[in-house]
């Protein structure tokens, strides 16, 4: 039997899904894992001992809990889930990098996985004297997205999303409103207090987070009205209720559903369009070859995230976002993968990024594995 990898998860809807095929691929290489929140994840430690601990980022506040794995002779890896593929440049991603990790913190871990060309060649520059812990992989997100991978692991959502029949998802963005964006600036004020960020571009943030979004719900009642025979998945925020932003939508349009259940693979999968405005669902969609729209106003400009909207067909308006909807509802051949993909991501033909990642771990080795007959079932039956 290889090593135990600890996989602890924090956005259930945006991860589990993918973290249970790289487990799924693991076991087939014969390793042992422990998947659940953080907390779970620290009491396995404790049971099962040394292992590869693989984490969501190495967050400049990150450092005591860094430490605290290392202490106890486990291997930690990094992938940041967060990943800053959908940043408009080089001197967004610096900003980035800037605050999802300090010099300290990589001098602790052991290999970080990047996504793509793009984020990686940024993190080589950011820490060029550390570039042997750098490993350019894809994720595991991405293996997933996959046609073949999206009919069988999604095959239960997708049964229970045909009943929307026809259908046009709108991904919204932004933040819904400013009880929400004030929880947003609490916790911006200590993720980006490195960042020492001038007045201007907070204002630009909050603009940009607050206007797009009531773009997203206007252009979606506006649509509804325009085409009464399909539906209007408007998929939220998962923290965000959804009876509260239904209670948004014009109550006369039927056609609107607000829904954020299930990962979005299955509603991009069966969507007959994409509707988005600097929304990572964008990229997705683009990779899954379905047909886009990418709702480029004026309010773009504030963004720090504007490459989503490089993909599919661009849209300036509510009246041009109409028509370029009404032709590509005619449409019924599949989008190509738009070249520039492959700036920001690293896909292989042959070889899905989970088995890529696990063949990189070979090398390393750990050392003080417990025995399985260290193990303390009374512990085991206590703890789980």
């Amino acid at each position: 039997m290889r090593d135990i990898i600890y996989i602890p998860i924090e956005v259930k809807v945006r991860e589990f899904y993918s973290k249970l095929f790289f487990i799924s691929r693991a076991v087939k290489k014969g390793h042992s894992c422990i998947i659940g929140d953080k907390q779970a994840i620290q009491r396995a430690l404790n049971i099962f001992g040394p292992g590869y601990y693989f984490y969501k980022s190495m967050n400049f506040y990150d450092q005591d809990h860094i430490l605290s794995v290392k202490n106890r002779k486990n291997i930690y890896l990094v992938q940041d889930e967060e990943a800053g593929y959908a940043l408009n440049d080089n001197s967004e991603m610096r900003k980035f990098i800037k605050m999802r990790s300090s010099k300290e913190n990589v001098e602790l871990i052991d290999r970080f996985f990047s996504w793509g060309k793009f984020d990686h060649s940024n993190w080589i520059k950011a820490f060029g004297k550390y570039k042997k812990k750098f490993f350019m992989a894809g994720s595991p997100r991405i293996d997933i997205w996959r046609e073949n991978q999206v009919k069988n692991i999604f095959k239960n959502e997708i049964e229970e999303i045909k009943n929307f029949k026809n259908y046009v998802l709108i991904a919204a963005s932004g933040i819904s409103s400013l009880e929400e964006l004030k929880k947003q600036e609490n916790v911006d004020k200590f993720v980006r207090k490195n960042l020492n960020e001038n007045k201007k571009d907070k204002n630009n943030r909050k603009l940009w987070q607050l206007k797009i979004f009531k773009e997203m719900v206007s252009l979606t009642n506006y649509l509804a009205e325009k085409f009464p025979k399909i539906n209007f998945i408007f998929r939220n925020h998962p923290g965000d209720n959804n009876e509260n932003i239904q209670n948004l939508f014009d109550k006369r349009f039927k056609n609107i559903i607000v829904n954020n259940l299930y990962e979005v693979s299955p509603w991009i999968y069966k969507s007959k369009c994409v509707i988005h405005s600097c929304s990572t669902v964008g990229i997705q969609t683009t990779i899954m070859r379905k047909n886009l729209i990418s709702y480029n106003s004026k309010t773009v400009k504030y963004s720090h995230r504007k490459f989503p909207n490089k993909f599919g067909i661009t849209s300036t308006s509510f009246i041009d976002t109409k028509n370029k909807l009404e032709k590509m509802l005619k449409l019924k051949k599949k989008t190509r993968t738009s070249k520039i993909v492959r700036e920001r991501f690293f896909l292989s033909e042959k070889k899905y990024c989970s088995d890529i990642i696990l063949d990189n771990l070979t090398p390393i080795k750990i050392s003080e594995i417990k025995k399985k007959s260290d193990y303390n079932i009374l512990r085991i039956k206590i703890y789980f």
